[in-house]
């Protein structure tokens, strides 16, 4: 492993704690839409409305670092959302 400067560390900690902090609120936010839905309202409940805008600003944000493009396809695939041309 190579020696991590002052300032390319302090750059890979605030992307990780932005990752970190961008998933606990898409996890809150989902806890807080199920826990409030009914159960007559729980069919007309559109997961993707909430999860792809997210996914795809996380794929925008993270997307060539560590490889982790290909893991924000599979989830925008396995959510059914739709992946921008040219990205």
């Amino acid at each position: 492993m190579t020696n991590v400067t002052g300032g390319t560390r302090k750059h890979l900690v605030g992307r990780v704690t932005s990752l970190g902090a961008a998933v606990a609120a898409a996890v809150t936010m989902l806890v807080v839409v199920f826990s409030g839905a009914t159960a007559g309202s729980a069919g007309q409940f559109n997961i993707q409305a909430i999860v792809c805008p997210i996914l795809l600003a996380l794929r925008a944000i993270f997307g060539n670092f560590f490889g982790l493009g290909a893991v924000f396809d599979g989830l925008l695939a396995a959510f059914g959302c739709g992946v921008p041309s040219g990205s």
